[in-house]
């Protein structure tokens, strides 16, 4: 969650680096830069994206990727790895 508290910590300029970026993709790509009306609902979406819908999307999308089916396997044998290296450390 790090670019959420960047775009926060960076203030007014994080906005004006978002729609410069965005500009120059939309010029490279279709000739053009973006609208007004485009410029500002990018604002306002990274607002949103750096507020607490923002940190709602985030943690959802966190908690998905534990409870995925890798995870499943993974985390119970890191676990298990971790317990038998303890138990390994301490006859020792």
């Amino acid at each position: 969650m790090g670019l959420q508290s960047l775009i926060k910590i960076g203030g007014f300029k994080s906005y004006q680096i978002a729609v410069i970026v965005a500009n120059q993709v939309m010029k490279v790509l279709l000739g053009r830069g973006l609208s007004l009306a485009a410029n500002a609902t990018l604002t306002r979406a990274l607002s949103l994206f750096s507020g607490p819908v923002g940190w709602t999307i985030m943690t959802t999308w966190t908690a998905l990727d534990l409870a995925s089916p890798a995870y499943r396997v993974t985390i119970p044998a890191v676990l298990q790895i971790i317990i038998l290296r303890l138990k390994h450390n301490t006859k020792n």
